[in-house]
């Protein structure tokens, strides 16, 4: 089998996802041997993730310091939004 990316290539492994041949200068460019469009996909898919796991907790933050900054008490502000930030 050869390299998907270099043809005159022999293929050294495989990407972990797809399966495609991947010669030695491919397999090295990351830690695992996973082919470029592969490796964009799961990029993405990282990103998307972390919105998911970090937006509420940053949106209840801001609920529970934006009342008390309000009303003056900055240090009460940031202790009731870590509070709130960690409900998720």
């Amino acid at each position: 089998m050869n390299c998907f990316n270099h043809t005159e290539e022999v293929a050294v492994s495989s990407c972990a996802d797809c399966g495609k041949g991947l010669c030695k200068s491919c397999s090295s460019l990351y830690e695992m041997p996973i082919c470029n469009e592969c490796n964009l996909r799961r990029v993405k898919s990282d990103k998307s993730n972390i919105l998911k796991i970090y937006l509420p907790s940053v949106v209840l933050f801001l609920i529970g310091l934006l009342p008390a900054i309000a009303g003056g008490d900055i240090v009460r502000g940031l202790v009731q939004g870590w509070i709130y930030a960690g409900i998720p």
